[in-house]
């Protein structure tokens, strides 16, 4: 019942994210000129990820490459691409489901990434 009702709810957002509704948002909305456009991306291997991403996981790399568990890092690139983030998608907001691992820089520390990225945008901006 919990997942029916999950899909339910999240079916309008996933079909806004395939490849055919990004590209037609891409044709339909064009850059700012007076916005500067920067991206990062995440990503873990397959077998590194928790259990609720894994499988996405796996699907992902096996047709797009490097992911987080959601986004491969291909599709996270927009404007000036900074950066690969050694973190699963959930551990970019703050949520780790899998077992701390200093090896792996698990969990990520996504306070730390915002927080130098507010500052480097403030810095910046002056």
């Amino acid at each position: 019942m919990c997942f029916r009702l999950m899909h339910f709810i999240s079916t309008p957002a996933v079909n806004d994210l395939t490849s055919e509704s990004c590209a037609r948002f891409n044709m339909e909305i064009s850059n700012r000129e007076d916005v500067r456009y920067c991206s990062y991306a995440s990503m873990r291997s397959p077998a590194d990820m928790p259990f609720i991403l894994r499988s996405w996981g796996n699907r992902i790399a096996a047709h797009s490459g490097d992911n987080d568990g959601m986004v491969p890092v291909a599709s996270a690139q927009w404007g000036e691409f900074r950066d690969v983030l050694q973190a699963d998608h959930f551990e970019l907001t703050g949520w780790s489901f899998a077992w701390p691992d200093a090896r792996k820089a698990r969990p990520f520390n996504h306070l730390q990434f915002y927080l130098n990225l507010v500052r480097e945008l403030t810095e910046n901006h002056s």
